[in-house]
């Protein structure tokens, strides 16, 4: 694999398969661990960025790596695999056969395949991680999700769930207190372009919901669910079905971001899914929910979107080593949805530029005071880095207090743990893997989120360097 020069981002050192994968072994423990926090943090990013002798065309075409830290008041474990994402018939032949996000199938065959069968795409379970019934998944949104082995990490294999999944499962499923129950949808490019609708209960098999149409060319990573209705917000990114099939251009470099053609969002009552709504809204780049939450007769949804397509070209080039400038262009947006007359508002919320938005577990659902989310450093120019810095947001407020890394490290999204009794809804730790380039190590940093600053109370360290992870989960528990 190249390796990187001076010239190359900050981050970009930690771009390689880690030289071991094991089972959870004693991390160094630099600090205070706290006594209340007990569980275990999973994360899951790309852990393979080259195949065949090639790299990568794009950072979301590595296979899926795991990386684990399991904490009790005796001190921290941590663990760290790869996802066996099923390419056997790949390596017996040598040569790529299925597509991924940046490289389209090579045989026309496939790709036609495709349109009805997500396994002519590789399953790279790389983006997220779910925890369902005491099961362990992790989530790649254009197929199904991948069973893993809490304990272990080993990988037990794509499921669809009982045959409830349909084509493909989101990274992002959303829990509804009042429902006892986790929602999830999938896109479906054929019969009729679909977003598959799921519902999986606390106790219970899961159920697929039904279906409502969509543009399949549009896109959608994430959505919203209150305890009566699901929405969409659908971007005017579209691909080129075209292109993909018939000249093999990759679905990555086929999407073109169209903000004249507005955004459409689809309210979908929980109840009966035939009677969807739709309305158009201004075109902006939605990428990440932050919270939904019903005030009277309007559904409230905060998330974060921009105005341009800058973003997009940050995550293109992180396998270059040198990234385009990102404009810090994320904001928080608004949108209040009248659904008695099916009127929308939509505004900017607040004025903050980062991403990996997250809340209190308590929070989800309610008119909450509070995110988290990843940011810059004052130092980056032109955001031309991964993270370097963590919020915390004051949302009525707008108000923020913010933790930067040392100088040279880069740090992931913040996953909020509560204290075993909270005396608020911010009364709790943050969780986020943080890599030092200088020593080209891993370490997991918990910081106090309570109070008016985020205070640092430990990090635990790694011996070996992990790859940027996308998302994560604590279950406070262990396996």
């Amino acid at each position: 694999m190249e390796q990187p020069s001076s010239a190359k981002f900050t981050g970009f050192r930690s771009l390689k398969t880690p030289d071991r994968a094991h089972e959870f072994e004693p991390l160094r423990v630099e600090g205070i661990l706290p006594r209340d926090l007990q569980g275990c943090l999973y994360r899951v990013g790309p852990g393979t960025f080259e195949s065949f002798g090639k790299r990568h065309a794009h950072w979301f075409d590595g296979e899926g790596l795991i990386a684990a830290v399991r904490i009790n008041e005796s001190g921290a474990w941590g663990a760290c695999r790869l996802v066996d994402c099923g390419l056997d018939q790949e390596h017996q032949a040598g040569h790529p056969i299925l597509a991924r996000f940046g490289a389209a199938a090579p045989k026309i065959t496939t790709r036609i395949r495709s349109m009805w069968d997500s396994r002519a795409g590789a399953n790279l379970a790389n983006t997220a991680l779910f925890e369902w019934q005491h099961r362990l998944f992790a989530l790649y949104e254009a197929s199904h999700p991948t069973e893993i082995d809490p304990k272990t990490l080993e990988t037990l294999g794509p499921t669809d769930l009982g045959g409830v999944v349909r084509y493909s499962f989101t990274a992002h499923p959303k829990y509804v207190p009042t429902r006892r129950a986790h929602y999830a949808f999938g896109f479906r490019p054929l019969p009729i372009p679909s977003l598959d609708l799921y519902c999986l209960p606390d106790e219970g098999p899961a159920r697929y919901l039904g279906a409502v149409r969509y543009n399949a060319s549009a896109f959608v990573h994430d959505f919203a669910v209150v305890d009566d209705a699901i929405v969409f917000i659908c971007s005017p990114i579209f691909s080129n079905p075209f292109n993909v099939i018939v000249k093999g251009e990759s679905f990555d470099a086929s999407l073109r971001f169209s903000p004249e053609k507005g955004c459409e969002v689809i309210v979908v009552p929980l109840d009966d899914v035939t009677q969807a709504w739709r309305k158009k809204i201004e075109g902006l780049l939605a990428v990440h929910v932050v919270n939904a939450f019903r005030s009277e007769n309007k559904i409230v949804v905060d998330y974060m979107a921009s105005t341009s397509a800058i973003g997009m070209e940050w995550i293109r080039s992180v396998m270059s080593g040198v990234l385009t400038p990102n404009g810090q262009d994320q904001s928080v947006y608004r949108m209040e949805i009248e659904t008695d007359s099916k009127s929308i508002r939509n505004h900017k919320r607040l004025e903050l530029h980062g991403e990996f938005p997250t809340i209190a577990p308590a929070a989800v659902n309610t008119h909450y005071e509070w995110t988290y989310f990843a940011g810059f450093r004052e130092d980056v120019k032109d955001a031309c880095d991964f993270y370097s810095a963590l919020f915390k947001v004051h949302v009525p407020t707008g108000n923020a207090q913010r933790w930067d890394c040392d100088k040279g490290h880069t740090t992931t999204e913040a996953i909020f743990v509560p204290r075993a009794r909270p005396r608020a809804e911010d009364d709790g730790y943050l969780l986020s893997m943080v890599y030092d380039s200088h020593r080209d190590r891993s370490y997991l940093q918990v910081l106090d989120a309570w109070g008016d600053e985020l205070k640092p109370m430990c990090r635990l360290h790694f011996d070996y360097p992990i790859p940027y992870t996308f998302h994560g989960i604590f279950v406070d528990r262990i396996f």
